[in-house]
């Protein structure tokens, strides 16, 4: 199982559209972000209708647009997260 780790995005569009398509070449299994998108826009890209595979979230300490960011990725939560996964 191939698991992509990422986090800090801060909006920087490009770095996270090169890092999504890298997970995407690599045929990665599910995705992590560990927080700091900032703006619901830049979570657009891993939104639930978006990336087809489980993207797993938590809110970073520079996320302050929670509800928008709640709206983008419904299963974003506080960390830590645990998730037990099987291959």
């Amino acid at each position: 199982m191939k698991i992509g780790v990422i986090s800090d995005t801060h909006d920087r569009l490009p770095t996270f559209r090169r890092a999504m398509a890298l997970f995407a070449r690599l045929k990665v299994d599910a995705v992590f972000h560990a927080g700091d998108y900032i703006a619901p826009f830049a979570a657009q890209l891993i939104a639930p209708d978006v990336l087809t595979l489980p993207i797993y979230c938590i809110y970073g300490n520079n996320d302050g647009e929670r509800q928008g960011l709640n709206t983008i990725l419904p299963n974003l939560v506080d960390g830590p997260l645990r998730i037990k996964m099987h291959n």
